[in-house]
C-alpha cells in the first residue's frame, strides 16, 4: 500500500517528493560514512600513551621509608633528598623508555611498534637513553625453514 502512494507521487509529479528522497538518500549515506570513519579511526589510532613513571616510583619510595624510619629521621632524610634535588636541577638524567609489545600469531602490532621506536629514536639521546622493550606473546607455531 504504501509503496502504491510513492509510485503515483512519482508518476504524477507530486511536489518535493524527489527533493524528500534525495535528503533521505543524502542522510543515510553520510551516516554510513560517518560510521565508517570511526570504525576505521579507532582501528588505526596513531596515538602514543606516554606515562612518567619517575614520579610514581618516587612516591612508592618515600612512603615505604616513612612506613620503615622513625618520624625524626625520615624528615632529616627528605629534607636533604628535597636540598639535593634543588642542587641539581639543570643536570641531566638518563631516561629509560618502556615499550610493551602485545604479540599474536598475525604480528599485527608490529607496525604500531615500530611507529613507536622511531618516536623514541626521534627524542633520545644515545648517550644517555635506553629503550626497554617488554615482549608479551601467547606463543604459537614456529615454522622451520628446511635446506
Amino acid at each position: 500500500m504504501q509503496l502504491k502512494h510513492i509510485d503515483f507521487c512519482l508518476q504524477f509529479g507530486y511536489p518535493g517528493t524527489m527533493e524528500i528522497i534525495s535528503i533521505l538518500f543524502s542522510i543515510l549515506t553520510f551516516v554510513l560514512l560517518a560510521i565508517w570513519f570511526m570504525m576505521f579511526m579507532k582501528k588505526h589510532n596513531q596515538e602514543l600513551e606516554v606515562e612518567i613513571l619517575n614520579q610514581k616510583w618516587d612516591g612508592w619510595k618515600w612512603e615505604l621509608t616513612a612506613l620503615k624510619l622513625p618520624n625524626k629521621d625520615f624528615k632529616s632524610l627528605f629534607k636533604d633528598y628535597k636540598k639535593a634535588i634543588k642542587t641539581k636541577e639543570n643536570v641531566t638524567q638518563k631516561n629509560l623508555y618502556v615499550l610493551t609489545f602485545h604479540g599474536d600469531i598475525r604480528a599485527s602490532q608490529v607496525e604500531p611498534l615500530k611507529h613507536e621506536i622511531t618516536a623514541i629514536l626521534l627524542v633520545a639521546k644515545p648517550e644517555e637513553d635506553e629503550i626497554l622493550i617488554r615482549l608479551e606473546s601467547s606463543g604459537g607455531a614456529v615454522q622451520h625453514s628446511s635446506r
